[in-house]
């Protein structure tokens, strides 16, 4: 196979996965950018809206999960790019050593354990991080709702 048509192969091999990454990547960004508008949110409410507020304590978690959520998001983006490079390069590795017609059995066995290497990196950083910052993000709106209707109730 020629270099042209391996990276042809690629490229539609890997389109829908990449399209899943990127999905994913796009949502996270929103996520993150939630957490950090009700970050500014709960910033303005303690200025400006409540400066003697009720229920001090429910406030500082509620801030405390969007900080969370926020750290969580940001470091599944770090692992889903870290996935989807291994992908690539796992497929790339196995693409080209189909390929080949006399392997090189010291090359392949090099690039097998790079990846394997590479694989369990990957699989032990790997935490339910997307669960995580969702519950987070949802644990802390609850808390800001019930946060803010006590304080306007009581006001």
């Amino acid at each position: 196979m020629s270099e042209e048509k391996i990276n042809t192969f690629t490229e539609v091999l890997y389109k829908p996965t990449y399209e899943l990454f990127r999905q994913l990547q796009d949502y996270l960004k929103v996520l993150i950018t939630l957490n950090t508008a009700t970050i500014l949110i709960i910033i303005a409410f303690l200025e400006k809206i409540f400066p003697a507020p009720r229920l001090k304590p429910l406030i500082m978690v509620s801030f405390l999960c969007f900080t969370a959520s926020l750290v969580v998001s940001l470091l599944f983006m770090t692992i889903i790019t870290r996935s989807l490079a291994f992908l690539v390069d796992l497929n790339s590795v196995l693409l080209e050593m189909w390929s080949l017609e006399s392997p090189d059995l010291s090359v392949r066995e090099q690039k097998r354990g790079e990846l394997q290497k590479k694989a369990k990196e990957i699989s032990l950083s790997k935490l339910n991080f997307y669960t995580l910052g969702n519950y987070f993000y949802m644990t802390g709106v609850v808390l800001l709702v019930i946060f803010v209707v006590v304080n306007f109730l009581w006001s």
